[in-house]
């Protein structure tokens, strides 16, 4: 795998890319909707997978102690 920064602990890309991924996602659905393409299962699927990295992440930073 990759290297760690000194001061990073195992799976804080993955809690960090589940953020963004999430906040992009509502981002994106708050700009298509104000033009009338809104797609609800974009949201849906931007937010979940976001929070399951998110989740993933917080276990592999946990199991590691």
């Amino acid at each position: 795998m990759s290297e760690q920064k000194s001061g990073s602990k195992p799976g804080h890309m993955l809690i960090r890319g589940g953020v963004i991924l999430a906040v992009l996602g509502v981002v994106l659905f708050a700009m298509t909707a104000g033009a009338g393409q809104s797609n609800p299962g974009m949201l849906f699927g931007a937010l979940v997978v976001g929070l399951l990295l998110v989740i993933v992440g917080y276990v592999k930073r946990g199991s590691n102690r």
